[in-house]
């Protein structure tokens, strides 16, 4: 079947957590805290420890702090951040060396979270991050190539042929300079279509009027930006309250107005818009803006909305009349799912994760799994689509279930729906003669299996432009 094509990768973030601690296992503060001494031990002082991808739900919901970690990482500073990106942890020298105390004040769209006497925890959220990032040392070129070469492995073990490629966060090194010195040291030989940050979008503009869109390897012209940020670390922005935080709706990560100002200036100069919004407020911030952009030709623009995980009703039918597309990764249904009732109540549930209301409505989906906040498994992303049976186990019939969908409208949102929002349905989605040769090769159609038998799906070959780019 043809190769998969992942939405949402943030792929160099992935290939540096291969090449870091992964806290990912962690299922308690006592597990937390020896992980963390473990790994420390192996480095030089003055190394930082980064990326880590813990969870608190796996440990019943606290919120780590530094005290967790401070007596074991006194000579290396911390920054390992929860799945989602959007909440970090740091430690006690970390926080020293980037100025922060109790007179720091918060960032706007960010948390310094704080104990009862003003000090900060160490837990830092959504644009608090960046006062971490902004000191943290870039790794060299080879360091670089290295975490690139272990990412893609991965990626084209799994059968994926392109990536929509995101950062998270503006730097020194681009996404973009990492890909193309991937493709001038002849090392990249996966797809990928490379967003910039929207903020810095004049440069983005610069890039193509001076290099063109790039090449059907490589290929860049889009932005992405963030109007909130997650349900797990309450950062989504909602218009009613969080049913767990009376009085609190989350938070728009930029300034509203600068951040519409973004996205009217990048779509001037021609770039694609990628938006990521998940709460309903911040969704429908984003359609009303699509919308006036689009000028009634929204669907010509192939705008996209990143996520898009708790729309109203209303939402999902004016994105599937613009023509907007629904950018979603499935096995956030699965993970959220487990706790995402108590968070937002029972009211915003049945359109949480709505994959079959957007397809009822004509809507574009379209799959990936936002790695390394979720697996990078295409096949985990199908069957959660298909069967939202939560993580737990505690909704084996599926959670929310009248939002599962059938393999095959899976199969679509993984292929022939993402080439058409990378505007490369001309050349890639179906095989058939004129279009690129990726494809693959499973040891199970999954089509003909059981759902519980999706994930175990393996790939024996995998073809990228006829060239056999794996092989298990």
């Amino acid at each position: 079947m043809h190769g998969f094509t992942d939405n949402h990768v943030h792929f160099m973030e992935g290939g540096a957590a291969l090449a870091s601690i992964d806290l990912r296992p962690v299922n308690s503060p006592k597990k937390f805290t020896q992980l963390m001494a473990s790994y420390a031990k192996t480095l030089p002082p003055h190394q930082w420890i980064l990326n880590g991808n813990w969870d608190h739900q796996k440990w019943g919901g606290m919120l780590p702090n530094k005290s967790w970690i401070d007596p074991v990482t006194l000579n290396n500073p911390v920054y390992v951040i929860r799945i989602d990106g959007h909440q970090a942890l740091v430690n006690s020298l970390a926080l020293k060396l980037a100025g922060i105390d109790r007179n720091t004040p918060n960032p706007k769209g960010g948390i310094i979270v704080r104990d009862e006497h003003g000090e900060p925890t160490g837990l830092l959220k959504g644009n608090a991050l960046n006062l971490i990032l902004d000191i943290i040392p870039s790794p060299s070129e080879n360091e670089l190539m290295k975490q690139f070469a272990m990412a893609q492995d991965l990626a084209l073990s799994l059968g994926i042929s392109k990536v929509h490629a995101v950062t998270a966060y503006p730097s020194e090194t681009t996404m973009l300079d990492i890909f193309k010195l991937a493709e001038k040291r002849g090392i990249m030989k996966i797809r990928a279509f490379v967003s910039t940050p929207i903020e810095s979008w004049e440069m983005a503009a610069a890039n193509i009027e001076k290099h063109g869109r790039g090449n059907d390897l490589l290929s860049y012209g889009g932005v992405k930006g963030f109007i909130d940020g997650s349900l797990g670390a309450r950062t989504a922005w909602f218009h009613d309250e969080y049913s767990d935080e009376p009085g609190y709706y989350g938070l728009p990560l930029n300034d509203p107005e600068q951040f519409a100002t973004w996205m009217t200036k990048a779509n001037e100069a021609g770039l694609e818009l990628s938006i990521h919004a998940l709460g309903d407020k911040g969704i429908d911030f984003v359609l009303n803006k699509m919308e006036e952009l689009g000028k009634g030709e929204v669907r010509k623009k192939r705008f996209r909305i990143e996520h898009f995980q708790h729309p109203t009703r209303m939402a999902i039918k004016k994105l599937a009349e613009l023509g907007v597309v629904a950018s979603m990764q499935p096995y956030h249904a699965i993970d959220d799912g487990q706790w995402a009732e108590e968070r937002i109540g029972p009211e915003r549930l049945p359109t949480a994760y709505a994959f079959k209301s957007i397809l009822e409505q004509g809507g574009l989906l379209t799959f990936g799994s936002d790695w390394p906040v979720a697996p990078l498994s295409p096949f985990e992303g199908i069957y959660a689509a298909v069967t939202r049976s939560t993580l737990d186990n505690a909704n084996p019939q599926g959670w929310i279930a009248e939002q599962k969908i059938s393999v095959e409208q899976a199969l679509t949102a993984y292929t022939v729906t993402n080439s058409y929002a990378l505007n490369a349905e001309q050349k890639r989605g179906t095989l058939e003669k004129g279009k690129f040769a990726d494809f693959v090769i499973l040891s199970h159609d999954p089509r003909a299996v059981s759902a519980s038998q999706i994930r175990n799906i393996q790939v024996l070959k995998h073809y990228i432009n006829g060239e056999l780019v794996y092989e298990h």
